[in-house]
C-alpha cells in the first residue's frame, strides 16, 4: 500500500528545500518579467496577472521554508525575536506605500520614486527610534507590605531613564499577561528626560493567593509615528506573596456564627478592675482577702475583680482533598474567619497536619495568613489534623470533592 502524501513530510525533507528555492527563483523571474512587460507593452492586465502568479509562487515557497527554519531554530535553542504588533495607522501607511510603489513602477516618475523612498525611510526610522526610546529604562514597582488576593492595592511605579543625553517619550507601563493573575493599572509617562526619575501611583490586583515571582511588566511605546507598538518585557525579581481573600463569604459567616454560639462563654485572664467586695468563701485564695474591710467585721471579706472576656477559638484546616477548587474555597473561608476574629481581639489557633500557629489577641495574624497563602492540598489518603481536647471552640474546614455541584464545596464539622 502506498504511503499517503503529506505536506509536513515535504517540508521536512531535502526535496522540499530544493523545491522552495526553485519557487523563489521562478517568482523572482516572474515579477521581473511582469515589470518589464508592463513598462514596454503598457498592458496592465498582463502586468497584474504575472504579479499575482509570482506572489502565489513566492507564498508557496515560504510555506515550505518557514516551518523547516522554525524547527531548526528550536532544535538549536534559538529564540525568535518578539514581534512588534502593527497598529491601524501602520496598516494604512503600508497600504499607501504599496499604492505609491505601484504608481512609481507604472509611471516611472522620479518624483514618485522620491516620495516612495521617503516613506520607506520613515518606516525604517520608526523602528530604530522606537527601539532607542525603550533602551536604558529602569523600572521599579513599590508594593505595600501586605497584599490580599482579589483586593486592589496601591502601588508606586517608578521609571528611570539611564541614558545620558536622549530622553524617552510616550512610555506606557502595563502588565504583560493578565492571565497570570497579576494585573497592573496602565500608567502613561509622556516624557522621561535623560538621567531623570519619574513615578506615579497605580492599582495592582493579584487574582489568586500564593507566591508571585517573575511577574511580567511591559514597557510599551508607539513613538514616533504610531506605526508599530514596540514592547519590552521586564520580569520583577522580588518575590511577592498575596494573602488569601479575607472578604466574608456565606461559608465564613456560617463558621463565625457557629464559633460565637459555642465559644462565647470562654474567659481568659483576670483584670485589675475591682468589681465588688463580698464575704469570703472556702474556695477563695488568701491573696484576695480585703484586710481593711475584714478588720472591722467578724468575718473575712475578699475582693472580686472583673474578668476579661476574650474569645478563644481553634481553626482546623483539613488539607485532604482531590478538588483544588474546593480546597481554595476552604482556605479563603478559613482566612476570612481568622481575619474577622483577629479584628475582634480573639485568641486564634490554626492547626493543620503539619503546623500549629497561635495568635494571641490578634497578634501574628499576618504570620497565619502567610501560611494560608502558601499552603498546598494533599491526597485524600494523606495525614489528618490532630483534634484537640477542647472541642467546644473548634471548627474544622474540610474541602470535599464528593458533594453535588449545587452543594457548598466547604463542610464544617465538630470533632
Amino acid at each position: 500500500m502506498a504511503k499517503p502524501f503529506r505536506i509536513s513530510d515535504l517540508q521536512a525533507s531535502r526535496s522540499g528545500l530544493y523545491l522552495s528555492a526553485m519557487l523563489f527563483g521562478v517568482a523572482t523571474a516572474g515579477l521581473y518579467a511582469a515589470v518589464e512587460f508592463g513598462l514596454r507593452l503598457g498592458n496592465a492586465g498582463l502586468f497584474f496577472g504575472m504579479a499575482v502568479g509570482s506572489a502565489i509562487l513566492g507564498a508557496a515557497g515560504v510555506a515550505l521554508l518557514i516551518p523547516r527554519a522554525i524547527r531548526t531554530a528550536r532544535a538549536k535553542g534559538w529564540r525568535l525575536p518578539r514581534t512588534s504588533p502593527i497598529t491601524l495607522h501602520g496598516v494604512v501607511f503600508v497600504c499607501l506605500i504599496l499604492l505609491v510603489a505601484g504608481a512609481a513602477l507604472y509611471s516611472g516618475n522620479n518624483l514618485i520614486y522620491l516620495i516612495l523612498s521617503a516613506m520607506l525611510g520613515a518606516t525604517l526610522m520608526s523602528g530604530l527610534v522606537s527601539r532607542l526610546d525603550l533602551a536604558g529604562l529602569h523600572l521599579t514597582l513599590g508594593l505595600p507590605d501586605h497584599i490580599f488576593a482579589g483586593r486592589p492595592s496601591l502601588a508606586r511605579v517608578g521609571l528611570q531613564n539611564l541614558k545620558l543625553l536622549i530622553p524617552s517619550f510616550a512610555i506606557r507601563v502595563q502588565a504583560s499577561d493578565p492571565e497570570e493573575g497579576f494585573e497592573l493599572q496602565s500608567v502613561y509617562f509622556p516624557v522621561v528626560a535623560a538621567k531623570e526619575r519619574v513615578a506615579a501611583s497605580a492599582e495592582v490586583v493579584f487574582a489568586r493567593r500564593g507566591k508571585y515571582r517573575g511577574a511580567g511588566v511591559d514597557l510599551v511605546t508607539r513613538f514616533p509615528f504610531g506605526l508599530v507598538e514596540r514592547r519590552a518585557k521586564l520580569e520583577l525579581k522580588d518575590r511577592m506573596i498575596a494573602y488569601p481573600n479575607v472578604q466574608l463569604t456565606p461559608e465564613a459567616e456560617r463558621a463565625l456564627n457557629a464559633l460565637k454560639s459555642t465559644a462565647m462563654n470562654r474567659m481568659s485572664g483576670d483584670s485589675h478592675d475591682l468589681y465588688r467586695v463580698r464575704p469570703a468563701l472556702a474556695s477563695d485564695g488568701a491573696r484576695f482577702i480585703h484586710w481593711k474591710a475584714s478588720a472591722g467585721s467578724p468575718e473575712l471579706w475578699v475582693r472580686e475583680f472583673t474578668r476579661e472576656e476574650r474569645l478563644s477559638v481553634r481553626l482546623v484546616l483539613d488539607r485532604r482533598t482531590s478538588s483544588p477548587a474546593a480546597f481554595e474555597t476552604a482556605v479563603a473561608a478559613c482566612a476570612a474567619v481568622a481575619w474577622k476574629l483577629a479584628e475582634d481581639g480573639a485568641d486564634i489557633t490554626l492547626a493543620t497536619d503539619e503546623r500549629v500557629i497561635v495568635c494571641r489577641a490578634g497578634e501574628h495574624i499576618y504570620q497565619l495568613l502567610g501560611y494560608l497563602a502558601l499552603v498546598e492540598p494533599v491526597a485524600p489518603d494523606g495525614p489528618a489534623p490532630t483534634p484537640s481536647a477542647d472541642r467546644e471552640s473548634e471548627y474544622v474546614f474540610v474541602a470535599s470533592a464528593h458533594e453535588s455541584p449545587s452543594a457548598l464545596p466547604i463542610r464544617a464539622a465538630k470533632l
